[in-house]
């Protein structure tokens, strides 16, 4: 889908203790809480969050975590991939780099917080926002903040500007691909049909050549060549008895 039409923006919600924390909270918290949420933002078949390894891009659903436990329709954007690229790398390389990431203060959902923003100016969600001040005492960040260092994105990944994700996966990688087999196939088929017209035109020539050396044959031998294709014959007047000049 091109961005003329429209590029769907959505927000992956996962549950960074994979249920436990429904379970565990009331005895920690003395309420229950449903679950400690990471988010990132998929656009363009991709999928962009933040934690200690700085900004990460991956395939849809190709961390660590797995599926999402929420997948929540942000709305839409137009804004260009090119631009939208340059303005991921611009945050990886400015406000969202590895050293700066705080679990409180400056950590995945506010970088979904800004790129969804950008995007097509939604926002996530309040109670996902704050959570980090209303839901997660000490002890658990410090749990919290070993599971986020260990959130990698599988797959080949390669790192240009700060920015890890994978070439081969990236809207511009895809495209350009494609115009490179349609070009290797557009190149051989004109190939294919330059052999068979080569082929065609050197069947003409012997045919030709054939006929010459018949039409040598028929005059003796003499040296003479008619054309492949019409021998004109040329006679001048000529006294009785005169041979025909053949020219």
């Amino acid at each position: 889908m091109s961005s003329e039409e429209g590029v769907p923006v959505d927000l992956y919600i996962y549950d960074l203790t994979n249920g436990l924390a429904s379970v565990l909270s009331p005895a920690i918290l003395g309420r229950q809480v449903e679950g400690v949420w990471h988010t990132s933002v998929v656009v363009f078949e991709r999928e962009y969050f933040y934690g200690g390894a700085g900004v990460t891009s991956c395939a849809p659903g190709g961390t660590q975590l797995g599926a999402p436990h929420q997948v929540l329709r942000l709305g839409t954007t137009f804004v260009p991939f090119p631009v939208f690229n340059e303005y991921i790398q611009g945050l990886a390389t400015t406000t969202y780099t590895a050293g700066a990431y705080r679990l409180l203060e400056h950590n995945c959902n506010h970088f979904s917080d800004e790129v969804s923003q950008f995007a097509c100016g939604a926002r996530v969600p309040e109670h996902i926002r704050k959570q980090p001040e209303r839901d997660l005492p000490a002890p658990l960040r410090a749990a919290l903040g070993s599971a986020l260092a260990a959130l990698v994105p599988d797959g080949d990944q390669v790192y240009a500007n700060g920015v890890r994700h994978s070439r081969r996966d990236s809207p511009d990688y895809l495209t350009l691909n494609n115009q490179i087999e349609e070009a290797r196939v557009a190149s051989q088929e004109l190939e294919a049909r330059r052999s068979t017209l080569a082929e065609k035109l050197a069947r003409k020539e012997r045919r030709k050549e054939k006929k010459r050396k018949k039409q040598r044959q028929l005059n003796g031998g003499d040296g003479f060549e008619a054309d492949g294709d019409k021998a004109e014959l040329f006679t001048t007047p000529r006294a009785p008895g005169a041979r025909a000049l053949l020219v």
